[in-house]
């Protein structure tokens, strides 16, 4: 029911793309999610599509070259597209706490625990749906991992119209 209700959410926004980035947050926060985004695979000159309570820490994350070293989209960048990456299955607890990204990026702003996946935007542009979570809330496995699959398709697909109907007028 969480799933279909921010399913929902996304679709709504197909013809209000405007309001897309704060029902990304809703849906991830209806999903039990602390990050919910869309974010280009050009890394060197990110575009985002997140809510305004997310932008702080999205901002953090890129400064400064943080993807240089961040395990998480090195691993999910080499997966083929459309493939569920999470992050406890692609990294070593131990290894994964070691790194300096994770404890002063990840951990201070909810993000400990992450699942993603990579699109084709309309054959142009590749694009991650990223949900992350504090580590409070645990791993995103099971069902948690089926929710985000769902919403990161409906997401993805949400973005990919929208910008299709823009381009028409």
């Amino acid at each position: 029911m969480r799933v279909a209700a921010a399913e929902a959410l996304l679709e709504a926004c197909i013809y209000q793309p405007e309001r897309l980035p704060e029902a990304m947050g809703e849906a991830g926060r209806a999903l039990g999610f602390d990050y919910l985004s869309l974010v280009s695979s050009n890394l060197e000159d990110p575009a985002f599509i997140l809510s305004e309570d997310q932008r702080e820490a999205m901002a953090a994350y890129f400064a400064d070259g943080w993807f240089e070293v961040d395990y998480r989209a090195a691993t999910e960048r080499q997966l083929p597209l459309n493939t569920l990456f999470l992050d406890h299955r692609a990294i070593g607890e131990d290894a994964r706490k070691r790194t300096a990204i994770y404890n002063e990026l990840f951990l201070p702003n909810r993000m400990a625990h992450s699942a993603g996946m990579r699109f084709d935007l309309d054959g142009k542009e590749e694009w991650f749906c990223f949900a992350a979570r504090g580590e409070d809330k645990g791993v995103i496995d099971g069902k948690d991992a089926q929710g985000f699959v769902r919403i990161a398709r409906t997401a993805m697909q949400a973005a990919s119209i929208a910008a299709r109907l823009q381009a028409s007028h």
